[in-house]
């Protein structure tokens, strides 16, 4: 393409894209007609008209696509395929590939403070580090973020359950995620018969929000014994976070100016219940603020994304979250967008298929800690099978 229109290399080889035809599952280089640095529009007749004699190209066409005109290298699979493994079989370079989404932020993992970190969370966090991994490998400045998820009702579960069962500290200490877990199951077993239970659960929480000392103190305590644990599961699967991040860092003291910024762009009305929501659509006005003043995940969302995107300057910001959470993604995506700021188009939900029939509420959760002691044990066995 050089010698037959004078073009220097940079200036062609910058706009270079490899894709893959899915149907036919065979492989093409695309290089637009014309850029703002080159147009190769007179020379389409020459160009698709040249003999190839390389086994690697197949043809060379013209293909139309969004609006686009480019010129389309065919390439032969086989010799394609063999040719990059064999580039590779000493070492691994990255392809070069000219993008402006350099910084990249990555939430994933991201499981509930004092519950048992379960094998519903693996795929978040497999997928999650694959994609670090492979922004990494492509020389991308990444941050993987663990979002710990310790506020809302739950914590007010927890606390009464502890409180029911009478859990001291000392059985606490001995194993704390096990005797957590035993609260949270408990309490939330006697809200589906007795109502006046989640009252109280949701009272504990309102207090916290609030500011409730004493509670506040067992809740560092709740967060210190989880986080230890989970550390430990992380390093059995080699993933590693540069930074955890709590959803409390974002309760009702907290996000004064995000209530303030909405009430200035008028986004804010008040529901039959006494609840401050955004309407998303005519079917769909989302509460932003409960009746009592407590905050709700979304609205936590909201106030993390905002701190996220002055913090991290990001390029793109994936949420890695299973497919059940498609509809938050999305109000919260919009009601970011309503908020005026530019940075909500970088945002993009990593969706994932949820793996049924585990409920932490209901206690029938498989935990991944006996999920992977499992797997440790089967291989020793198979290895001392096969001695």
């Amino acid at each position: 393409i050089v010698q037959l229109t004078g073009l220097q290399n940079p200036s062609i080889l910058h706009h270079f894209s490899l894709k893959l035809n899915k149907t036919t599952n065979s492989f093409t280089y695309e290089l637009p007609l014309q850029t703002s640095t080159y147009n190769l529009r007179s020379h389409t007749a020459t160009l698709t008209s040249q003999p190839l004699h390389d086994e690697l190209f197949k043809s060379i066409s013209l293909s139309h696509h969004k609006n686009q005109d480019s010129l389309s290298i065919s390439l032969n699979r086989d010799v394609f395929v063999k040719q990059i493994l064999e580039s590779n079989r000493h070492t691994v370079s990255p392809p070069q590939i000219s993008d402006s989404k350099n910084n990249i932020l990555l939430e994933f993992s991201s499981p509930n403070i004092a519950k048992p970190f379960h094998v519903g969370h693996l795929r978040s966090t497999i997928i999650g580090s694959y994609l670090s991994n492979l922004h990494k490998f492509l020389n991308k400045n990444v941050r993987n973020l663990n979002y710990l998820g310790d506020w809302g009702t739950q914590l007010g579960f927890i606390i009464l359950g502890t409180n029911l069962l009478n859990i001291s500290d000392e059985q606490l200490r001995e194993n704390p995620i096990k005797k957590l877990y035993e609260a949270y199951v408990h309490a939330n077993k006697l809200s589906e018969s007795d109502p006046l239970i989640l009252d109280a659960a949701r009272d504990i929480f309102q207090q916290l929000e609030k500011g409730d000392t004493v509670n506040l103190g067992k809740w560092e305590n709740f967060k210190g014994f989880t986080v230890d644990e989970l550390k430990k599961t992380y390093e059995r699967l080699g993933v590693l976070f540069d930074e955890y991040a709590w959803e409390s860092s974002y309760n009702a003291t907290q996000i004064t100016d995000v209530i303030r910024r909405m009430e200035e762009l008028d986004l804010l009305n008040v529901d039959e219940h006494g609840r401050r929501c955004v309407r998303i659509n005519e079917r769909r006005n989302l509460p932003i603020i409960k009746s009592d003043g407590s905050t709700l995940y979304v609205t936590r969302d909201i106030a993390a994304a905002i701190e996220r995107a002055e913090k991290f300057d990001f390029d793109v910001a994936y949420y890695v979250v299973e497919n059940g959470q498609h509809d938050h993604f999305s109000n919260l995506f919009e009601i970011l967008k309503r908020m005026h700021f530019d940075w909500a188009s970088k945002l993009q939900h990593v969706k994932f298929g949820r793996i049924s029939g585990m409920s932490t509420r209901k206690g029938t959760a498989v935990f991944l800690s006996d999920f992977l002691d499992e797997a440790r044990n089967a291989m020793r066995d198979r290895q001392g099978s096969t001695a």
